[in-house]
């Protein structure tokens, strides 16, 4: 028997059967699973700590947000300046208004000896009344109309020049009529969009004009507030009131630094300092305030009517019965 075939014969021999690498191959993978599968349990038990931990957190209101042990607030006598009133930024100019774009009534407000002319955008689009203004009026004297150039400044520093307007919004213009003995001219007239506005002025020996302006509106704050108050107050009297604040959004609303206010009435007017034992309004809530107001014994009898605002340090203001700009009140004997 040559080697070769011994070779074979004890190949062929199962007594001589090499150990398989099938056995420590399985051994290897099931380590690996066993591996795998230890990893993926520490895995899913972390993420399970850390969704309850942050579940834990959500649910868990802030220290702002807690609800307060208390929700109506009694009136704190602190007199308090307010903080500048934050705006609407100035816009860029808009194509200029033309003599369609403008409202067919102009309507007027006065305030002293300044007549304040408001005329509306009538259109869809934003459009600006920019330029000097123009005045013309009729020299009694020849019948003869003229044109009149005295400017006015503006008298607010909120007032924004040119008037860029959007649709429905007024822009404004101070119209005053110089007064003397004996009046040069009448029927006071101004230009916007090419059109004559007629001005309820009295005649004088001249009249003068602001430019084109709108004032810029206030930031509200993401806040609703009324008010509560009895119908009458006799003056002389103080004049008690709730009024309530309210947040409708999903965060709480911080009243740190803690906001002034200022209620007026018959024209009169104080400013004070909130009663900020809650540190917050929170989320989904309301608070109640208490608020007094001293009528002076020299106040004016008869219907006037009862304002609140409130402005937060950063100038957003909170205004009380926004859409009908306050509670009536009759002042009584």
């Amino acid at each position: 028997m040559d080697i070769e075939q011994l070779v074979r014969r004890e190949l062929a021999d199962g007594r001589h059967s090499p150990e398989g690498w099938a056995e420590p191959v399985q051994r290897v993978q099931a380590g690996v699973r066993r591996r795998r599968h230890r990893r993926y349990t520490i895995i899913l038990s972390a993420t399970a700590v850390v969704i309850v931990l942050v579940g834990a957190a959500l649910l868990r209101p802030a220290t702002m947000d807690a609800p307060p042990a208390q929700t109506v607030f009694e009136w704190v006598a602190e007199p308090a300046a307010l903080p500048e009133l934050d705006r609407r930024d100035p816009r860029p100019d808009a194509k200029p208004c033309t003599d369609d774009a403008l409202g067919n009534e102009a309507w007027h407000e006065q305030t002293g000896d300044t007549f304040t002319v408001l005329i509306a955008n009538n259109r869809i689009e934003r459009c600006t009344l920019a330029g000097p203004s123009s005045i013309v009026a009729t020299e009694i004297a020849t019948g003869a109309r003229v044109t009149l150039t005295g400017t006015l400044p503006l008298r607010h520093g909120f007032d924004q020049a040119p008037a860029t307007i959007d649709p429905g919004e007024p822009a404004r213009i101070d119209v005053e009529v110089q007064p003397c003995a004996a009046p040069r001219y009448q029927h006071p007239r101004i230009i916007a969009g090419g059109r004559e506005v007629p001005v309820d002025l009295a005649p004088g020996c001249g009249y003068a004009a602001s430019p084109w302006y709108v004032q810029a509106p206030l930031i509200n704050a993401p806040l609703t507030v009324t008010m509560s108050a009895p119908g009458t107050v006799r003056r002389g009297t103080a004049l008690v009131y709730d009024v309530t604040v309210r947040n409708a959004f999903p965060r709480a609303f911080s009243l740190q630094p803690c906001p002034a206010y200022q209620q007026t009435i018959a024209g009169l007017k104080t400013t004070y300092r909130l009663n900020c034992a809650a540190k917050s309004v929170p989320r989904h809530s309301a608070l109640t305030f208490r608020m007094r107001f001293e009528v002076p014994a020299t106040a004016p009898l008869g219907p006037t009517v009862l304002t609140w605002m409130a402005v937060a340090a950063d100038g957003r203001v909170a205004i009380a019965n926004l859409s009908n700009g306050g509670v009536p009140i009759e002042i009584t004997e």
